[in-house]
């Protein structure tokens, strides 16, 4: 992702508002590699303003999550330069943080400046190695619990439970009523299921590894965690 200094700079333009001529990059073609997600979906949507204000144009390849992932590693591992920028999941940063395949971006932008200041500080700190800042975040996500208070009522629950052994229990006074439970995540996919798994591992007490990061031996067989799984 050498290129990926060119679309600092046009971002840096396109931010901070009007370009010069010296600042525009007009002919050139930026091309992304991300997820059909809804995020990306609206960021489409205003590519042809980012390409009003720096003259550089935008183009988005957009798949499901897991075709976007092995895509992703193809194209880093071959360093290859069909794309200019790709979705990098946190849980992949680490595999092309080192061996100068992702481009630091500290020469290009402002660290201090207030655009950078507005990302959430430790989500901005997932994706900097050793000082040096290798991308930005796209988003960050968690998880909520939505209930029917009616359906609760039918089921005799007075209130939406505050552990996952309360959350069980309640699933089989829903099932006792007729009601199903609940639905969740759980395709075999890092995006669809030990994303989701990881509140529940440590909603019962476990964690991934042993002292994290100076103890990177690995914790999923421990006692919580397999009461977890």
């Amino acid at each position: 992702m050498r290129c990926l200094g060119i679309l600092a700079v046009a971002l840096g333009v396109a931010v901070g508002g009007g370009a010069s001529a010296q600042q525009r990059y007009d002919g050139v073609k930026i091309k992304v590699l991300s997820t059909n997600s809804a995020y990306d979906l609206e960021l489409k949507k205003f590519a042809h303003e980012f390409t009003e204000k720096t003259g550089a144009e935008v183009q988005f390849d957009l798949f499901g999550y897991a075709p976007t992932v092995q895509k992703v590693s193809v194209e880093l591992l071959t360093r290859s330069d069909s794309y200019d920028v790709v979705y990098l999941g946190s849980e992949e940063f680490g595999r092309y943080a080192s061996g100068d395949i992702l481009e630091p971006l500290d020469n290009y932008i402002d660290m201090k400046s207030e655009d950078v200041q507005d990302f959430i500080a430790p989500v901005l700190r997932l994706y900097n190695k050793d000082g040096k800042q290798l991308a930005f975040p796209h988003f960050a996500a968690t998880q909520l619990l939505y209930y029917r208070a009616d359906l609760f009522e039918k089921a005799g629950i007075k209130q939406p439970p505050q552990t996952w052994e309360e959350f069980r229990n309640d699933c089989d006074l829903l099932r006792k009523a007729d009601i199903q439970c609940t639905a969740l995540r759980g395709q075999p996919d890092t995006g669809e299921n030990i994303w989701f798994w990881g509140q529940v591992l440590y909603g019962f007490g476990g964690k991934y590894f042993a002292n994290e990061p100076a103890d990177l031996t690995p914790t999923v067989n421990s006692p919580a965690a397999v009461e977890a799984l």
